[in-house]
């Protein structure tokens, strides 16, 4: 896995800088053994945040700490490099985490920091970029010209034969798959098909059986009523 944080420009790192850190007011001092880099961007692997403008990267010499403004994380490494790669683990870990939470299952404490980082990482232009991943299951209908499926939640899908993988041009025409898909999370359009996998043709249910899955369900007789009876 790669990990990458570009900057755009570096200040002078012989002139010591007054700093004062909002992610920890405790630490506000004259940084002369501090190297400081704006930060741009930080990359993940294949994952990429955008920060707002202003966030700025501190390696402290003397404690070997790395830290970025706003965000309250640091790591430790034996050289900037490493404390730099364990903060962005560090990071990318956490705000997933968050990500993935509702905002009313979060802690206080978990809101204050989730807060702390949006302000830093650009919210919405990650949202837009991260796509929308689901299970899909589809039959293959066409492999010349092009690649084309068509779905069991309905509608054909073009594929590019660049971005068609190599399990599902294997399959015999006909043959229904399962396959994890990546969406566009503004326009639902496919991104990408991965981890396709053959299955069996789905079955259709006939009325007999949905008039009894239907039978089945309790109705609303066992329930209360409006005074508790």
């Amino acid at each position: 896995m790669l990990y990458d944080m570009q900057c755009s420009l570096r200040p002078n790192l012989d002139a010591p800088v007054p700093v004062i850190s909002k992610a920890f007011p405790d630490r506000t001092a004259t940084l002369a053994f501090t190297r400081i880099d704006p930060v741009t961007q930080i990359r993940v692997g294949e994952t990429v945040y955008y920060l707002r403008p202003g966030a700025v990267g501190f390696y402290d010499l003397v404690t070997a700490l790395y830290r970025v403004s706003g965000i309250p994380y640091e790591a430790m490494g034996l050289t900037e490099a490493q404390a730099k790669d364990e903060w962005m683990r560090r990071f990318h870990v956490r705000f997933q985490e968050l990500y993935a939470k509702p905002d009313f299952e979060k802690t206080p404490e978990e809101k204050q920091e989730w807060e702390a980082l949006t302000a830093v990482v650009d919210l919405n232009d990650y949202t837009n970029r991260t796509p929308t991943r689901a299970r899909v299951i589809g039959q293959l209908i066409r492999k010349r010209g092009h690649v084309r499926v068509r779905f069991l939640h309905g509608g054909g899908t073009r594929i590019p034969f660049e971005l068609a993988p190599a399990d599902l041009l294997g399959l015999p025409l006909g043959r229904w798959f399962e396959a994890d898909g990546d969406y566009d999370p503004r326009t639902g359009h496919l991104q990408r098909l991965y981890a396709v996998r053959p299955t069996a043709a789905p079955e259709r249910a006939g009325t007999a059986r949905v008039r009894d899955f239907l039978a089945s369900i309790p109705d609303t007789s066992r329930c209360p009523d409006a005074d508790g009876q």
